[in-house]
């Protein structure tokens, strides 16, 4: 120890020199495995995620594969026997959303009755399903309706999307515990399409996740 003192006084110029480069070195390594983890941990906090495939369709623009898919084809695609829940999904541009004082900017996505079935989120208040005869209600997800109401057992409870100065009110369906920050998934608001393109074999604005055996 009394050597490399010794050496660092005679040479401080030379020590400081070194002991940036170590410095700038470790912190190099740290960032590039923080970089690394997260790449390999991406969509790993999505409940059963190495079955969890996205539909790519071929031959529908100058025969390319792509992720786009048009609802029929995914609607026989979730009746095949090997499926076992299929989302069908379409992400809109974020809209504001307005409850009592407070407004807030929230993305916005469009889905199929089971469209998180396939993810499976914790379901936190109400129901995060919705069925043919019953396809109203937004949901929300924890982040949103802590900072909407300060609590997350809310469903049943209205919210204004403040779209084009309309005053719509809209029911919480339910609540959902946040996806990680490290997935493809947005902590959004999803609400029903209805019968948006259901038997429209050229409208190809969907993308399509199944869970298949």
């Amino acid at each position: 120890m009394k050597y490399f003192l010794s050496i660092a006084r005679r040479f401080k110029t030379a020590t400081l020199l070194n002991l940036l480069g170590l410095i700038v070195a470790f912190t190099t390594f740290y960032l590039l495995m923080t970089q690394v983890d997260y790449s390999r941990s991406y969509n790993t906090g999505i409940t059963d995620s190495h079955r969890i495939y996205r539909v790519e369709i071929s031959g529908i623009f100058a025969n390319q594969w792509g992720t786009n898919i048009c609802r029929p084809i995914a609607e026989m695609i979730e009746a095949m026997p090997e499926v076992e829940s299929m989302s069908l999904l379409q992400e809109g541009s974020p809209i504001t959303v307005k409850a009592g004082n407070v407004e807030l900017k929230s993305p916005c996505v469009q889905g199929n009755n089971h469209m998180l079935k396939t993810f499976a989120p914790r379901l936190l208040s109400g129901q995060l399903d919705y069925s043919d005869d019953d396809k109203d209600g937004v949901l929300l997800p924890a982040s949103l309706a802590m900072k909407l109401f300060g609590r997350v057992d809310v469903a049943g409870e209205m919210v204004q999307p403040m779209l084009f100065g309309t005053d719509i009110h809209v029911r919480i369906r339910g609540v959902y515990e946040d996806f990680p920050a490290n997935c493809d998934f947005p902590n959004a608001g999803y609400c029903n399409f209805y019968d948006e393109n259901k038997d429209e074999f050229t409208n190809y604005n969907y993308d399509c996740y199944v869970i298949a055996m």
